[in-house]
């Protein structure tokens, strides 16, 4: 999901120049601009007039000369002016600065702020590297200023931040966002900064609770509130398909259908398809998806996500067609490679050619488990039916590195060890203690119970089985160890039973016993 932004960024040299904050300024400049190089328009109340903040900027030593000056043409030409804001590349004493906000209230009724030499310097070298490189030649390091700035300008997808957070962390912006909100609680762009690089961080909760507090300031700027309304349609979607929320869904698609009426952008088609798929509209999904491509025909990520509707509605081929196409126009976009990975092995039996679209993607990005959990048991799987069981283990260990508590990872390590015991006795032993592990923290495991017997059997001590069976089967007051006992059932007899519970306990989960006589299935 993308929060893509309308552009505003024509004033954006402006913007920094002149009133941080505020990507409104329409420049003005030229020989007969009347005092001005820019203005900004707003409405006071209920009036139809529009109120003006003039803007002039000055690189002569003789500054106030020029100040004066420009604030008689404005004077003489701009009656709606209320403010005037001066930048200069010379110094300006601040008991100077003092006189002159006094001077223009008392005359002329106008606000004055001056920005200064230093001011200039330090709006550079902290939050506008990017300006200062492009008409200085000067390349610095960048600062957590600079990055919180280009937060707000850029579009909240991990492609546009791959390369802002190379030398400062996220957190470190996290935190610095988080102070000026605890300063500055009604300044909406701290808000909305705040939840990109909450989306960013894939904290898509607190995201939405942060563009939700800076939609609540009421934003009077038709494209901020568009800009925002997008975003919290992302983070919506994002947290409904983390959470499985189909509500969460919904309030997407609603904000994402009326993107789509009124702005009509490819990314809009884009984002309301990615949730049409997730609400289970794959037909609807499939016209938004191609929509999107008719007006851009290179968006990688569409022709994936397509790809991924054509195999959920077993057309493989075309599904395959899309993923080239997306690596073709990003080959960077890991999801497609994931995508075909997954896909060459499952449907083609060619776990080789899936391999290495894994390693592809791992070398994109190799912190891509904190995104696509099960890659790393896909990645695992296709090499165990290479044949290259100690590598496919490799893979599972580093992914329960990150989730020791994952299902499916577990699931596979279970059935590596399986494989590879039989190979060689060097992982008898490490079968034997994850199995054991097993039988203590997934409660009726009975495949991996039936291996443990299986094994100490072959050991000549079939009976150490039995805690393992109690701590897997809890029947207070009881534990089957005493059961067995008392009934004369072995641990061979648990054995077969273990062997077979599994498909009875699948069979049963389908077939309710209530049922036999309407399912025919006995």
């Amino acid at each position: 999901m993308t929060a893509k932004n309308i552009n505003f960024q024509t004033a954006r040299s402006l913007n920094y120049y002149f009133a941080a904050d505020n990507h409104h300024i329409i420049p003005v400049g030229g020989n007969h601009d009347h005092g001005r190089d820019g203005e900004f328009r707003y409405w006071s109340g209920a009036s139809k007039n529009r109120l003006v903040a003039a803007f002039q900027f000055s690189k002569q030593k003789s500054w106030e000369k020029k100040l004066r000056e420009d604030a008689e043409k404005i004077a003489a030409h701009c009656p709606n002016a209320v403010e005037m804001v001066f930048v200069t590349s010379q110094d300006i004493s601040g008991t100077k600065q003092d006189e002159l906000r006094e001077e223009f209230k008392s005359q002329r009724g106008w606000e004055f702020t001056a920005y200064t030499r230093e001011w200039l310097r330090h709006r550079l070298t902290e939050f506008s590297q990017d300006l200062a490189k492009k008409y200085l030649g000067l390349d610095m390091p960048q600062t957590v200023g600079f990055v919180t700035t280009m937060v707000e300008l850029s579009d909240a997808d991990e492609e546009t931040f791959a390369g802002l957070f190379r030398q400062t962390s996220p957190e470190l912006v996290r935190a610095s966002i988080l102070e000026s909100t605890r300063k500055e609680p009604f300044e909406i762009n701290n808000w909305y900064k705040l939840a990109i690089i909450e989306f960013i961080l894939r904290d898509f909760k607190a995201a939405l609770e942060s563009v939700n507090k800076a939609l609540a300031l009421k934003p009077l700027d038709v494209l901020m509130v568009l800009n925002m309304l997008n975003f919290k349609g992302a983070a919506l979607a994002e947290l409904g398909r983390q959470n499985q929320s189909r509500p969460l869904l919904v309030e997407a698609r609603t904000i994402f259908t009326s993107l789509v009426g009124l702005l009509k952008r490819a990314i809009d088609h884009c984002n309301l398809a990615s949730v049409l798929a997730e609400l289970g509209e794959p037909d609807e999904a499939e016209k938004h998806y191609l929509r999107c491509l008719d007006l851009k025909p290179d968006h990688a990520k569409a022709w994936n996500q397509l790809g991924s509707i054509y195999i959920r509605k077993d057309q493989i081929e075309r599904g395959v067609e899309c993923f080239n196409k997306a690596i073709q126009h990003n080959a960077n976009l890991v999801e497609a490679h994931l995508s075909l990975a997954t896909t060459l092995l499952l449907f083609y039996e060619k776990p080789a050619e899936a391999i290495r679209c894994f390693e592809v993607a791992y070398n994109i990005s190799p912190e891509l488990d904190r995104k696509w959990k099960y890659a790393r048991c896909w990645f695992s799987m296709a090499l165990l039916e290479d044949g290259r069981a100690e590598e496919a283990l490799a893979q599972i260990e580093s992914g329960l590195a990150l989730g020791q508590d994952d299902i499916y990872l577990l699931n596979q390590k279970a059935l590596i060890l399986s494989r590879l015991r039989t190979q060689s006795k060097v992982y008898e032993d490490q079968a034997v203690k994850f199995l054991e592990f097993r039988a203590h923290a997934l409660p009726q495991d009975y495949q991996g119970l039936a291996e443990l017997i299986e094994i100490l059997t072959q050991r000549g001590c079939p009976d150490n089985a039995w805690p393992y069976i109690d701590a897997s089967f809890v029947c207070k007051p009881f534990t089957l160890s005493n059961i067995a006992k008392t009934l004369g059932i072995s641990v061979a007899d648990y054995y077969s039973g273990f062997q077979n519970a599994q498909l009875y306990h699948a069979f049963r989960q389908k077939y309710e016993l209530e049922d036999r006589n309407y399912s025919g299935a006995f």
